[in-house]
């Protein structure tokens, strides 16, 4: 089976997305499937091409369809900015070239991301969330038409899916209850951890700390700041211990998406000074090593199932402590403890647990270390091949 994947051009800014997409991609490329055979889809020409993939194996898209063409998804969701109207329901001209090419190159398309390049061929994709169902009425959602985009979207997309991989059986769960996926066409692949040597961020930890001038034992979050992130409840819980004699450190990373300057405002009036520290985006070795360096991650993220960081932190041997979610213990089961995210005091009597108690942060590790090491992206890439050559039967009766 020829099946097509399209070569990322995501960049580290996007945080969990980036890493994710990446990370299975190397993977494709390090593994020889002999059922199936890639066909590799670049969007622009300008964009470097891996040395492991062979040109022969190569779609060039802007070489075939030219530098002004339109991806369709670009095209899908210009036209569901729009007032339904059956007369505008037509493929575009460059839409329809599109299609062809790509079904004269492959059987199936396999997106890496939830926003497959087109729908008008077979395709597989994750879906990573559908909060926008969950809590319509988060700022991410209520500005703009973004709740109308993603609903318009999703309808548009994931019922024609020929399979959708989700993390959970709580992702599964979702996608039948709102959008009618027959379960039959869901397939839970969880997420993976990330390749690490553990070594080599060990060896870099004290470095990392002295660029930053951070001391071993903060608390840390690595997130964008989104609203959802919850970075609000985050200060609270440690304006809370610090009243209770805990004087942490939290130490915040990722890129501003609107809200950092809220988030700046509250530390300052909560007297928290220094013992707040915001490093912006740092590079991926960067936060490995900060991650070893803390005394726990603390992700109060209010949205789920799945989320990358807390596999990150047990790959790095850094006890979690997460935001009890739906589908948060289906994830990471007993390799973390759990807390109620819209409550600062709960927050802070996880992260009190871990500081105090040395058998349970032990114990953390420890399960942590298990559950990471068994969700390798060996094993998400070979549990998507297994759900691609089960379609083959299907697939091949086409005309």
């Amino acid at each position: 089976m020829k099946v097509g994947v399209l070569i990322p051009s995501s960049a580290p800014e996007r945080g969990g997305a980036y890493s994710f997409e990446w990370r299975i991609f190397d993977e494709l490329l390090n593994q020889t499937h002999s059922d199936l055979e890639f066909v590799w889809i670049r969007k622009s020409a300008g964009m470097p091409l891996d040395p492991r993939i062979r040109p022969e194996a190569c779609l060039d898209l802007e070489g075939q369809l030219g530098n002004r063409w339109i991806n369709s998804l670009d095209i899908r969701l210009n036209r569901l900015r729009r007032t339904f109207n059956p007369d505008r329901m037509e493929l575009t001209r460059r839409e329809r070239n599109l299609t062809s090419l790509l079904r004269s190159r492959m059987d199936l398309l396999w997106s890496l991301t939830p926003t497959p390049l087109s729908t008008r061929l077979p395709f597989v994709c994750p879906v990573w969330d559908l909060q926008h169902r969950l809590q319509p009425f988060m700022p991410e959602f209520t500005e703009g038409l973004e709740w109308e985009l993603r609903e318009r979207y999703h309808w548009a997309t994931y019922p024609k899916a020929a399979g959708l991989f989700v993390g959970t059986e709580r992702g599964a769960q979702e996608l039948k209850q709102f959008y009618g996926i027959d379960r039959s066409r869901i397939c839970i692949n969880p997420f993976p951890t990330p390749r690490l040597d553990a070594d080599a961020v060990q060896a870099s930890v004290e470095a990392v700390l002295k660029k930053y001038g951070l001391e071993r034992g903060y608390i840390y979050y690595p997130a964008q700041f989104w609203p959802h992130k919850n970075h609000y409840n985050l200060l609270l819980a440690l304006h809370y211990l610090h009243k209770q004699n805990y004087p942490l450190t939290l130490v915040l990373t990722g890129s501003d998406k609107g809200r950092l300057q809220k988030i700046k405002g509250l530390s300052d009036s909560l007297g928290l000074g220094d013992t707040v520290r915001i490093l912006g985006f740092v590079p991926e070795p960067d936060v490995n090593a900060l991650y070893q360096g803390a005394l726990l991650l603390c992700f109060p993220s209010l949205f789920g199932p799945d989320n990358i960081p807390p596999l990150e932190a047990m790959a790095n041997r850094c006890p979690a402590a997460v935001a009890d979610v739906p589908g948060a213990r289906d994830q990471l089961k007993d390799a973390a403890i759990y807390f109620d995210p819209t409550s600062p005091s709960s927050i802070a009597y996880a992260v009190s647990q871990i500081h105090d108690d040395s058998c349970l942060r032990q114990t953390l590790i420890a399960a942590g270390i298990t559950l990471s090491d068994g969700l390798t992206v060996q094993n998400y890439v070979q549990t998507a091949v297994n759900y691609i050559n089960g379609l083959a039967p299907l697939l091949n009766n086409q005309l």
